[in-house]
């Protein structure tokens, strides 16, 4: 309930500095997470954020992610992590995927943010890159009460139709997930966290590949 608080809160102080064309973004506005970014290499993080040198600063968890521009105009604010995930890849069918959101605001309704609704509509205020427009609609979905996993596997399901080897648990999961929305697509590295729990994903066609390790403590 607090998260989402903060949630309709920074969304009204956003949606007042847009009336008045004002630049401003939050890298987070969270009790559970805190986001550096920067346009910067990757050993000049710490000497600018100099709490990450300091040892009393502890984390279970830290998703790190050197952003090159391929699709977008590299900016400060689209620096990576984003708010939920780090991504490496693009979404190619963005532009119809933020239509889609768009187009069925005027239907939503929620038993969580009920009259605040209003106040955090539009979920994608701006263009901007394909991870942060993915990114925005995470945080809502997640927020209206969906766990993380499920709202990364609904937004990026897996090739679930003709899978002769997927329990029929999981197809008819992302069958009625599909009845939703549409697959975001593209080829997709990504990872996520709510900072509490930490979690990766693969587009569908398994385009952008990604590698983990166990390291010898677990």
């Amino acid at each position: 309930d607090f998260e989402r608080k903060l949630y309709i809160v920074r969304r009204v102080v956003e949606k007042e500095a847009m009336k008045n064309n004002s630049k401003l973004y939050f890298c987070s506005f969270s009790s559970q997470t805190i986001v550096y970014k920067g346009m910067l290499v990757s050993t000049q993080v710490s000497d600018f954020y100099l709490d990450l040198k300091d040892t009393k600063v502890e984390s279970a968890i830290a998703l790190v992610h050197s952003r090159f521009s391929t699709n977008t105009f590299p900016s400060w604010e689209r620096a990576h992590p984003n708010r939920y995930l780090c991504h490496n890849g693009e979404i190619n069918t963005i532009r119809g995927n933020v239509n889609s959101v768009r187009a069925r605001e005027g239907l939503f309704s929620s038993t969580l943010f009920k009259d605040d609704l209003k106040k955090v509509i539009p979920l994608i205020p701006k263009e901007s890159s394909d991870s942060a427009m993915f990114d925005n609609f995470l945080e809502f979905m997640y927020l209206n009460g969906r766990s993380l996993e499920e709202t990364i596997m609904m937004m990026i399901p897996e090739p679930w139709e003709k899978d002769t080897s997927m329990s029929k648990e999981l197809k008819d999961f992302y069958e009625f997930e599909s009845t939703f929305q549409e697959p975001w697509d593209g080829p997709a590295s990504l990872i996520f966290s709510n900072g509490t729990i930490l979690g990766a994903s693969l587009d569908r066609n398994g385009l952008r590949p990604s590698r983990y390790y166990i390291t010898n403590d677990d």
